[in-house]
């Protein structure tokens, strides 16, 4: 039985979080959920649109958690699962950045806010937010919490926590 990965795009593979230090002139690595940024969801997104989307760059490590994933599980069996923000233009965006960067998953992709619809006892979700992770897991998904500063793996060495925790899976 094959086993599928849902990659998580902002955050992940994708660097959502330098783009917003730059847009809005604070650190959000440290404080990046919109809760703890006390920012309304127009005070967080005025002044991204489509393009804007389009254009964030890659994580540093974003390339090296793909080919683990498509390593792992074949290319087949990866697809790219996003939540868009409640604002026009960031699905779009999303759309166009895996267009652009990642042409082989311009049909294997999912946009929405409840990841945990994907879960499932062959499913493994990737996500830098724990909430996301938490509820996956409670429909019967596997699970991994990206490594990264604003969550609670961020003392792990991201490849190898995430490389470890795929190996775990498959066995």
């Amino acid at each position: 039985m094959s086993r599928q990965i849902f990659l998580d795009m902002d955050g992940v593979i994708v660097n959502l979080q330098c783009p917003l230090q730059d847009l809005h002139h604070m650190d959000v690595n440290l404080a990046f959920h919109r809760h703890e940024l006390e920012l309304t969801d127009e005070q967080l997104w005025t002044g991204t649109d489509a393009t804007w989307w389009a254009h964030l760059p890659w994580m540093d490590d974003g390339r090296a958690i793909l080919a683990l994933c498509e390593d792992a599980v074949g290319v087949e069996n990866v697809f790219m699962c996003s939540t868009p923000a409640a604002w026009p233009g960031s699905a779009d965006g999303k759309i166009r950045w895996i267009e652009e960067q990642m042409p082989n998953y311009s049909r294997r992709f999912i946009l929405t806010p409840k990841k945990s619809c994907c879960a499932n006892p062959r499913t493994l979700l990737i996500d830098d937010y724990e909430r996301n992770t938490l509820e996956f897991h409670k429909e019967g998904g596997a699970t991994l919490l990206c490594p990264r500063p604003w969550n609670a793996n961020c003392n792990l060495a991201t490849l190898d926590y995430l490389r470890e925790g795929i190996k775990e899976m498959l066995e």
